[in-house]
């Protein structure tokens, strides 16, 4: 640490870091771990020495992010009390990592009325909870998974290359972008029609709008240069009002399941989108470059 020479050496002085421990539940592209004893022991052991080696010291501590980064999951209540409680009582100050998975930012809510609740609790805040918001848990209804033929034909597509934003900003070309601009992301080729489809000004998410209710069994396939689960992790999709907006009922499917086949939307999904949110998210838990998003219906 180096010295505050206007004070004691201390006072005007902090630390910032971040947890995400453990990444099997934590991660970005992670889905169905389970959080343990041995898992909140460890969040013990390693914020005593927090304690110990700054706090105790005089140094302020901020733990700058921290979260269940997909929230969708059992255990992210349990996590997230257990973190802030262990946290808060050794001095330092968790700041939760919101990146449009908790908070929906146009109604200035929260999206799950367990973590609502988790957090008026730790708080003594007086959050809105609304009896219709779902609890942060696993979804129920798995994604239909179909392989689908090379002659059928899709009601749309788009084709080129779509470098995914991982965080770190790197662009199609190799090089680090400091301003948001879609053309060094994306490289159009072909598609059927561009009203149809926004992406994000830093290339983290598609975003496809229909008139879904006239689509009976509609299914997206996606193509990439490296057609594997470490270049793309899972894929994840969800319901806006409009694109590059808040996100509701998100859903994660395994690379594992999906890979070169086609995903049929769940009844959740397609209720959400043919009521008021008609732009469906897409993103991918890693960075890679798509070469296509295809939409088939697959209904009679």
């Amino acid at each position: 640490m180096p010295a505050d020479t206007a004070e004691n050496g201390t006072n005007k002085l902090m630390v910032s870091v971040h947890y995400y421990d453990p990444w099997s539940l934590c991660g970005d592209d992670m889905a169905g771990a389970k959080y343990t004893a041995d898992d909140k022991a460890h969040t013990v052991s390693e914020f005593e020495k927090m304690k110990s080696n700054f706090v105790d010291k005089g140094y302020g501590v901020i733990v700058g992010e921290m979260a269940v980064c997909n929230p969708r999951q059992n255990d992210t209540v349990s996590w997230l009390k257990d973190s802030v409680e262990i946290m808060t009582e050794r001095g330092c100050q968790p700041v939760l990592w919101e990146n449009g998975n908790y908070f929906e930012r146009e109604a200035c809510v929260m999206k799950y009325k367990n973590v609502a609740e988790l957090y008026n609790s730790l708080t003594g805040a007086k959050g809105k909870i609304d009896d219709g918001m779902e609890d942060a848990v696993e979804p129920e209804n798995a994604a239909e998974i179909k392989s689908v033929s090379d002659d059928m034909q899709p009601v749309w597509s788009w084709t080129g290359r779509w470098k995914k934003n991982e965080g770190n900003n790197i662009c199609l070309d190799g090089s680090v972008v400091t301003a948001g601009d879609i053309s060094k992301f994306v490289e159009t080729a072909s598609v059927t029609d561009e009203s149809k489809l926004v992406f994000n000004n830093w290339g983290y998410q598609a975003f496809l709008k229909f008139d879904w209710a006239s689509l009976k069994k509609p299914c997206i396939k996606m193509t990439f240069e490296s057609e594997t689960k470490a270049s793309v992790g899972d894929v994840h999709f969800g319901a806006c009002k409009e694109a590059d907006k808040s996100a509701k009922g998100e859903e994660v499917y395994s690379y594992n399941d999906w890979g070169g086949k086609a995903i049929v939307l769940s009844d959740k999904l397609l209720t959400l989108l043919r009521a008021d949110r008609p732009w469906l998210s897409l993103t991918f838990g890693n960075g890679p470059v798509a070469t296509g998003i295809y939409v088939y219906d697959l209904g009679e």
